[in-house]
């Protein structure tokens, strides 16, 4: 698929499934990052910390 028809097919969504790809799109954007790469272990050693029974 290329760029033309990808933003052709957008344009013919629904504003609720827009918003879903936008949501998609800054989740895409965020994954990518360099920054959350280095830093997604420390998030889920703190999830384990804080999920953990007590």
């Amino acid at each position: 698929m290329n760029r033309k028809q990808l933003l052709n097919d957008l344009e013919q969504l629904p504003p609720e499934a827009l918003r879903q790809i936008e949501d998609f799109v800054a989740f895409i954007k965020m994954r990518y990052q360099p920054e959350y790469n280095q830093r997604q272990p420390e998030a889920i050693q703190g999830d384990i910390n804080t999920n953990s029974p007590v």
